[in-house]
């Protein structure tokens, strides 16, 4: 009896192995926009690290570990502003790798650092993109890309810690490429929304974004692949794994029926 609950307890050791090896886990790519010249793309933030509060106690797909937010940089705000910004090759925020995941803007606006409204609940808030009617446009489209087609994402949408700048965003959350049979969300001061969205034929999510009182903040998003990655395919040694897994278990089922 001992002998036999020992093989079945090593079958299933070699299981969990190889299902660690495999690395199964939901993709999450933390996104913050930013105005600070010079600081580069894809960093580990200082100013943002670690789970966001927000997102954490919005929807517990965002409560993985890892450190790595994705810095979306446009000219400081002094004047000048940016106009159809594209950021691409955006990396997991768990184990810092590119996930050829991009994110691009189409539309003209400024960045705004270290606004002062009242919110400390996460740094994630305080860098925005700022749209304005005062010769920006309030209005603008925006996609997610290099997702899997008909694949299923949770995301969310941060506003900003400035009041009075919330931005209607409707998004695309049934992959038909058409934002007329969607329902517009507000962002507003100290808030994130979630959006339930499947990726388009194409891998894109594609939304729009219209400031509610002729401006309007826009501070990051988050997104993460519901249930585990599509693109995972197992290595050679973990293919391995796996195979003495299965014909050790079919071993020990065999041994057991011939008792």
């Amino acid at each position: 009896m001992f002998t036999k609950n020992w093989s079945l307890l090593c079958v299933t050791g070699v299981v969990v192995l190889a299902l660690s090896a495999q690395g199964w886990g939901a993709m999450l790519v933390s996104a913050e926009f930013q105005g600070t010249p010079g600081t580069g793309l894809n960093r580990t933030a200082t100013n943002q690290t670690g789970n966001e509060a927000m997102a954490v106690g919005l929807d517990s797909a965002f409560s993985s570990s890892g450190t790595t937010w994705n810095q979306l940089e446009i000219t400081q705000y002094n004047g000048a502003m940016t106009t159809n910004p594209s950021f691409s090759g955006l990396k997991d925020r768990g184990t810092g790798l590119a996930t050829g995941v991009g994110f691009s803007l189409t539309g003209t606006t400024w960045s705004f650092n270290g606004a002062t409204g009242g919110s400390t609940a996460a740094g994630v808030l305080r860098d925005t993109f700022f749209f304005n009617t005062g010769g920006t446009s309030a209005a603008f489209d925006w996609q997610i890309s290099g997702l899997t087609a008909g694949a299923a994402y949770k995301l969310v949408l941060y506003g900003s810690d400035n009041s009075g700048r919330a931005i209607n965003q409707t998004v695309d959350t049934n992959g038909n490429g058409l934002l007329t049979d969607e329902t517009a969300k507000s962002v507003a001061c100290n808030q994130c929304v979630l959006f339930n969205a499947v990726a388009g034929g194409s891998g894109l999510i594609i939304a729009h974004g219209a400031a509610v009182s002729g401006e309007g903040d826009w501070s990051g998003f988050q997104i993460a692949a519901m249930g585990a990655e599509p693109g995972d395919i197992p290595e050679p040694a973990t293919m391995a794994l796996l195979g003495l897994a299965v014909a050790g278990l079919g071993g020990y089922l065999r041994r057991r029926r011939a008792a």
